[in-house]
């Protein structure tokens, strides 16, 4: 199936639970969304962006004397980069494009955790079918936002390096308050499953000689972490898959009685 007939089966679809079916408007949609229309747009927002980057950042020829000769070198200065600027594009909107037609249409393996987004996207729930999106639009949105976001990222970088820095501290953040409380679990879990397996019970500290939150990766890793997890696996491996299966709401109930 050509990229045109998928857009124009998912817009076809979508006419007919909104508008019901009118040809009229079939027709309009088949004359914009084709198959051009997805690879241009993005192409177009892109080739603004790298207009907007050589206007605020102006090639320099100083070594040449006449004017027209410094306009000239300008614009073959010019022309090379967006034309090594476009190839690149280019190569990244086919990279992303062969993706999304390969991967998306690929039938789920989580059916039963996921029926209703199935539903909502095939169609059916047990049986391998089209999307009811189109992939083509998926890449239009995927090449869209990375169009948009370099479009942002030339007109003020500052404000997108400031974004990322901050997504990235939090993401960091996130991921030492998850090992923290994962820590917290399996050392609650550690002794009950070593008073029914009949195994003396290790000694752990009671609290964190620095909150795991505040402190350095590295330094959690020296200090906790890789002791907590040495142990555990070297030591006790026969049960080690037994104790992060159990509950720890079992185990809080039988501590209580």
């Amino acid at each position: 199936m050509n990229p045109t007939s998928a857009i124009l089966g998912g817009l076809n679809r979508l006419a007919q639970n909104i508008i019901g079916k009118h040809d009229v408007v079939l027709n309009l949609l088949a004359r914009v969304f084709s198959s051009s229309f997805v690879h241009t747009v993005p192409s177009l927002v892109f080739l603004f962006a790298v207009g907007i980057f050589l206007y605020d950042h102006n090639p320099q020829v100083n070594f040449l004397k006449r004017k027209w000769t410094k306009n000239l070198a300008k614009v073959i200065v010019c022309w090379f980069f967006v034309h090594v600027s476009l190839q690149v594009w280019l190569l990244f909107q086919q990279m992303v494009y062969i993706l999304v037609r390969n991967y998306w249409q690929l039938p789920s393996h989580y059916v039963d955790t996921s029926a209703i987004l199935w539903d909502f996207l095939w169609g059916v729930k047990h049986q391998p079918a089209e999307p009811w999106i189109p992939a083509d639009f998926v890449y239009l949105c995927v090449t869209g936002a990375c169009a948009v976001a370099l479009l942002a990222s030339v007109g003020r970088p500052r404000v997108v390096v400031k974004l990322l820095t901050t997504l990235a501290t939090l993401g960091v953040n996130n991921l030492l308050r998850v090992t923290n409380n994962y820590l917290h679990r399996m050392k609650a879990l550690l002794p009950h499953s070593l008073s029914q397996l009949g195994k003396p019970t290790p000694s752990f500290p009671t609290k964190l000689a620095y909150p795991l939150g505040r402190v350095p990766m590295k330094l959690a890793k020296k200090n906790y972490i890789q002791k907590l997890l040495s142990y555990v696996h070297h030591e006790h491996r026969e049960f080690y898959d037994e104790v992060v299966k159990w509950p720890i709401s079992d185990v809080q109930h039988e501590d209580d009685d």
